[in-house]
């Protein structure tokens, strides 16, 4: 139901959730790192993916050992639900997978040449790819994306000291690099 040119504020959530039940790989994504990081705070998994080979870099993309780094990082993810279903399934798997090769060997590299860097941990790297992805693929900044960005990059960084600015940055240039190929 329209009143004027707005949609009434119920008619959003229905689209909302009609766009919720067609996230099939956002929903495949969240479920693995709500999966992953239950194992660590069960301890079923301690060691946390540290060293600076190319498969424990791999492995600390999917590591989130407190809930409100996992909360943030499912928060970022949903909000490019739109995203998934503007492009199809098939092809939002296709660029997140190769955003998350190409974050890794960036990071790889960093580790390498900055032999004092952090260990990163989180997904966040990935969705920044993916949210600097859709902002250039769609030429236009959107709220979802700026919140996106601000939540995963700023908002950490604000009360927290031991956030991987590098992670995120070299998230934002595989995304840079994946919107041109």
């Amino acid at each position: 139901m329209e009143v004027g040119n707005s949609v009434l504020p119920l008619k959003a959530i229905e689209n909302d959730l009609k766009l919720f039940k067609k996230s099939y790989i956002i929903h495949f994504i969240a479920i693995i790192l709500f999966l992953i990081s239950f194992m660590y705070s069960t301890k079923t998994i301690e060691r946390i993916p540290c060293d600076t080979s190319v498969y424990d870099i791999f492995k600390s993309n999917f590591v989130h050992i407190e809930l409100l780094h996992l909360l943030s990082n499912l928060y970022v993810l949903y909000s490019l639900m739109h995203f998934e279903n503007e492009i199809g399934s098939v092809d939002f798997l296709k660029i997140m997978f190769i955003l998350l090769i190409l974050n890794t060997i960036l990071e790889s590299i960093y580790r390498k040449i900055n032999s004092n860097s952090k260990c990163s941990i989180g997904f966040s790297g990935v969705l920044i790819g993916m949210s600097v992805y859709r902002i250039i693929r769609n030429k236009r900044l959107s709220i979802d994306n700026i919140g996106s960005i601000f939540v995963l990059a700023v908002a950490p960084s604000l009360t927290k000291k031991n956030i991987s600015l590098s992670g995120h940055l070299l998230g934002a240039i595989s995304g840079i690099i994946v919107s041109f190929i």
